[in-house]
């Protein structure tokens, strides 16, 4: 665990010329539930080089209470004080100034949330403070399906490409697929329509009963068996290269994968 949390400090973090921060709030269990809640409702402005202020926010509905005083009293209990903002449109944005996390949360899962990863560290994450991210993460992008099928949507598919394979060292199989495609949309707010440029989005699947989620890939001896749905044959102009290992296995784009 250790080894995890000098990971997570040195990573993005200046501690020679940004004081702002007391590292022991990265050993506070509750503080990766808070990260979570920060990548599905958060962003931030980072401080330039002639100003050093960065304000990090979590944008809530307003009837979300229980959050929004769940963001507030982490951070008060270091000393950070926590902005309100409500707006007319039913949302509340907590606003927070700290160089030295923004820097941190900038260099380890990027800006903007179609942006967002997870960095390469977080593989090794014990697994309670994984599953407090990804309670703070779900109750933000969230929801869960009648037939007990847990979803998450999201417009960045490499951070829920990084969720399903950190689901599967736990033993979690989960799907990742196109849930809807962007473009120019018309979209109404309440007050008025408009024409808006949307994203593609994207959504995790986690089979509620992961027994019988064997239709598509199961688990077995501690490997990950998936079923292949088609074959396409594609053009390709570029070098091929013939990787060889002792065991013949090895890992390509987040598989592993037999040479036969």
């Amino acid at each position: 665990v250790g080894t995890i949390y000098n990971l997570a400090r040195f990573f993005g973090i200046n501690n020679r010329r940004i004081n702002d921060l007391s590292l022991e709030i990265l050993e506070d269990r509750h503080f990766w539930k808070i990260l979570g809640y920060w990548i599905a409702e958060g962003s931030l402005t980072y401080g330039t080089l002639r100003e050093n202020r960065s304000v990090i926010r979590f944008t809530f509905g307003s009837h979300e209470t229980d959050y929004i005083n769940e963001v507030k009293d982490f951070f008060n209990k270091y000393n950070i004080h926590v902005g309100e903002d409500y707006t007319i449109r039913n949302s509340c944005t907590l606003k927070l100034s700290s160089s030295q996390l923004a820097s941190w949360l900038k260099f380890n899962f990027s800006e903007g949330s179609g942006n967002f990863t997870l960095p390469d560290w977080f593989f090794g994450l014990p697994e309670d403070l994984f599953f407090e991210f990804l309670a703070g993460y779900f109750n933000g992008d969230g929801n869960c399906r009648s037939n007990g099928d847990f979803v998450i949507t999201s417009i960045s598919k490499s951070l829920l490409l990084g969720i399903q394979l950190n689901l599967l060292r736990f033993g979690i199989i989960s799907s990742v697929n196109n849930n809807s495609t962007g473009g120019i949309k018309l979209a109404n707010f309440g007050f008025g329509s408009t024409y808006i440029n949307s994203k593609d989005s994207y959504i995790l699947k986690i089979n509620g009963n992961q027994n019988n989620d064997s239709k598509f890939a199961y688990i077995k001896d501690n490997k990950l068996y998936v079923k292949i749905k088609t074959i396409e044959e594609g053009y390709y102009d570029g070098d091929v290269y013939d990787i060889t290992t002792p065991s013949n296995t090895f890992c390509a784009c987040g598989y592993i994968v037999h040479n036969s």
